[in-house]
């Protein structure tokens, strides 16, 4: 029975592996970034605070323990305390991802 649970669970999460490690365009993600995060986050590659000091830098997010580019795409796409419902196209979700972990030290 653990074995088949197995199973289940792996075919259930692989396609959503596969569309997770689509590549995207950090330039593309940096830009959106810009248009639509920047209000609120610090979302360059530099120092300083976001403009809501609250609220963490884009490079706090990317060297956030665990965060892989899994878990930024589900978290920018969870709503959160304070945070805008944003809903970026799948290319542009993919293009912000890697722009995030681009950023990962």
């Amino acid at each position: 029975m653990p074995r088949r649970s197995f199973v289940f669970a792996a075919a259930t999460l692989l396609p959503l592996c596969a569309t997770a490690q689509e590549q995207g365009s950090t330039e593309r993600g940096l830009a959106y970034a810009r248009k639509v995060c920047a209000e609120c986050h610090l979302v360059a590659d530099e120092a300083g605070l976001s403009p809501k000091p609250e609220v963490k830098t884009f490079k706090q997010i990317a060297n956030t323990p665990g965060m892989s580019s899994i878990a930024i795409g589900v978290w920018m796409q969870s709503e959160h305390e304070n945070m805008p419902h944003i809903v970026p196209e799948p290319g542009e979700l993919n293009d912000v991802v890697a722009y995030i972990v681009s950023l990962k030290d």
